[in-house]
């Protein structure tokens, strides 16, 4: 790797000024493109702003996105039942060895008081 010569630096702020930019409700376009944007067809969604949304202002929500956040947490309901179960054998086969081992310490205790 070598040197870059004539490489002009700007500065983060300088940058900004070159490169303004218009956070609007259409997704964050720039100055440029939003001339393209305003000519585009935009949804009518009348019907559903008078509903609240838990995601916000301005954020149409489909069946379909809800449908699949549904399915996703049943999903994980599922693996979590399953792994609880599996914990749950695991406790159980835990407590049963230990209880092997109280009834094996007894018995080694009961023989070493026998052969005193």
């Amino acid at each position: 790797m070598g040197t870059i010569k004539d490489e002009k630096t700007v500065t983060r702020s300088e940058e900004a000024k070159l490169k303004p930019v218009s956070l609007s409700r259409s997704g964050g376009v720039t100055r440029r493109e939003s001339k393209s944007v305003r000519n585009q067809q935009k949804r009518d969604n009348r019907a559903d702003r008078s509903r609240s949304s838990i995601f916000g202002p301005g954020t149409a929500v489909t069946g379909g996105v809800l449908d699949n956040l549904i399915d996703e947490y049943d999903d994980q309901v599922k693996l979590k039942e399953n792994e609880i179960q599996r914990l749950s054998d695991e406790v159980n086969r835990l407590k049963s060895r230990a209880k092997e081992f109280r009834v094996l310490r007894d018995e080694l205790q009961k023989q070493f008081q026998e052969a005193s």
